[in-house]
């Protein structure tokens, strides 16, 4: 059953997949994108990489909740190579961080064209 408060979208290119959210994002929310990416990337292949657009979602984390959403983003996507694209201002590296020393490769950023860089790699 989908909420009709968030919505998450997959586009497939040639170097990386694009995941582009939109709507109001709650922790659920994140755990579902999350599970979405390990569906999709069973059927993709090991090797596919994303880039996680949520310039166009409302969401407000405290720490914790950041720290509990890229735990379990780690947990379920290891070795993935994930640039997340966030809006200036709201970015931090507690998610980054977090994720990276739990095996995952992301890179948590605001500028569009060293996201796409850091995927090309």
């Amino acid at each position: 059953m989908s909420d009709p408060t968030y919505n998450i979208e997959f586009f497939a290119g040639e170097v990386y997949c694009t995941v582009l959210c939109t709507g109001k994002f709650s922790e659920k929310a994140f755990h579902d994108m999350v599970e979405r990416m390990r569906d999709h990337r069973a059927g993709a292949g090991p090797k596919v990489k994303y880039l996680v657009d949520i310039r166009r979602t409302s969401y407000h984390f405290d720490n914790f909740a950041r720290f509990r959403i890229a735990e379990g983003a780690a947990v379920l996507l290891p070795n993935l190579r994930v640039s997340v694209l966030g809006n200036s201002g709201v970015v931090d590296k507690i998610t980054e961080n977090t994720a990276f020393n739990r095996g995952m490769l992301i890179l948590v950023t605001d500028n569009e064209a060293e996201a796409v860089l850091w995927l090309e790699k």
